[in-house]
């Protein structure tokens, strides 16, 4: 079994959370959970690989960390665009 590891900054806004995977460029997405956020990180993450026509793992296998950051952190990455 290949697992793959991932790093995602999260913000929780009032009654959502929002973050993007570092390593996986496009995967800013909003959920209502946290549990639902990482889910769908997870089949962005089988997208891009699909894109790339890379081998395709089970979200199973995708280990995502998540690291909480304030607005105002968010807010300067974004920014930075």
């Amino acid at each position: 079994m290949n697992r793959e590891e991932y790093t995602a900054k999260v913000v929780k806004s009032e009654d959502w959370y929002w973050g993007w995977i570092v390593e996986v460029p496009g995967t800013i997405c909003q959920q209502k959970t946290l549990d639902q956020l990482e889910q769908f990180h997870k089949e962005c993450i089988q997208f891009v690989q699909e894109l790339n026509r890379e081998k395709i793992i089970d979200t199973k296998d995708i280990q995502i960390s998540y690291d909480h950051i304030s607005e105002e952190e968010a807010d300067q990455w974004l920014a930075s665009f």
